[in-house]
């Protein structure tokens, strides 16, 4: 059996295939588990809490912040520029004006947060009827994401992978999942969806090759600070499933880079190709929680991090033999 998160779509959502140029919007409506909900059940510390991935499927917890927005902007500036304008309104200075202090009777100049009749005004300001638009961005955010891609496009290994392959490809596979309940080993399938930043299926002079375009805060780009944002963030699972998903629909195997760029001047670049011991760890990871979700569907019990007691205390660092200071 197939076994899909139910959720209402416009249009019946596509079978298994390679589907590159598909709006996010619509990408987003099709009902199947990606990478990037199994990375749900994965808290901080590394535990695993089914109960927090339900939550996040069911749409009763959400991950969405002001850095969230400034990353799909990147995105969308770096890979379809020319949708950019279209999804995304970038505020201008308030226009509201001041009526006390010494700049009275000038005009705010805050950062605008809505507008009517094309002019920005602050909250403060704002008069009845102006709206705030979606996927709003200040002039700065949008002057950073000029300038970033300005300099992203002058790294070497990023000038080599623009020349080829298709940006924002997504795909839906089937993924044979075997599991326990009650000690009894069954096997199902699920099915999958994923969607890269760029990929490059049969490129000249490379092997094929998946993009994935990461930003970070300063100073977060290189070797040390990357690999550990990568397993937190479970960058290897993700890596890792739609390595294998796309080799599963095309029978290509691919190499995985994450592009990391600073998502603050001086948007310094380093260039990541995530070694195959990595892509066996996010593989073991993925299938784990594959397994853990086809028995609580079957089950219909979503566990926590903990469905018992246990001994605890101060964690390992702090505990101390006998008497000692603090």
């Amino acid at each position: 059996m197939t076994m899909t998160t139910q959720l209402l779509t416009e249009s019946p959502p596509p079978g298994p295939g390679v589907y590159p140029g598909v709006p996010m919007r619509e990408y987003a409506k099709w009902p199947y588990l990606n990478g990037s909900l199994l990375a749900c059940a994965y808290l901080p510390d590394g535990t695993v809490s089914m109960k927090h991935l339900r939550a996040y499927e069911q749409g009763r917890l959400v991950k969405e912040s002001a850095d969230l927005l400034l990353g799909r902007a990147i995105h969308t500036r770096l890979l379809e520029p020319h949708l950019f304008a279209t999804q995304f309104a970038v505020a201008g200075p308030c226009n509201g004006i001041l009526k006390s202090g010494p700049s009275k009777g000038q005009t705010c100049g805050k950062p605008g947060a809505a507008s009517l009749e094309g002019c920005w005004f602050c909250w403060q300001h704002a008069p009845a009827g102006a709206e705030s638009p979606d996927n709003l961005l200040s002039e700065a955010e949008a002057a950073a994401c000029e300038e970033l891609a300005a300099n992203i496009g002058k790294h070497k290994v990023v000038k080599l992978f623009k020349a080829h392959g298709g940006v924002e490809v997504s795909f839906v596979w089937d993924q044979p999942v075997a599991y326990t309940v009650g000690g009894a080993e069954k096997e199902t399938t699920i099915r999958m969806k994923g969607r890269v930043d760029k990929d490059l299926p049969e490129p000249h002079g490379i092997p094929p090759t998946v993009v994935d375009l990461k930003t970070t805060h300063l100073g977060h780009h290189t070797p040390f600070w990357f690999a550990r944002q990568l397993y937190e963030y479970c960058y290897d699972l993700k890596a890792a499933i739609y390595v294998d998903g796309l080799e599963r629909l095309t029978g290509v195997r691919r190499e995985f880079f994450w592009i990391v760029v600073e998502k603050t001047c001086p948007y310094d670049v380093n260039a990541v190709r995530a070694d195959e011991e990595t892509l066996e760890v996010g593989r073991a990871r993925y299938n784990d929680i594959l397994s853990r979700y086809a028995a609580c569907q079957e089950t219909g019990e979503w566990p926590g991090v903990n469905e018992n007691w246990e001994w605890g205390g101060l964690p390992a660092w702090k505990r101390r033999k006998g008497k000692g200071s603090l």
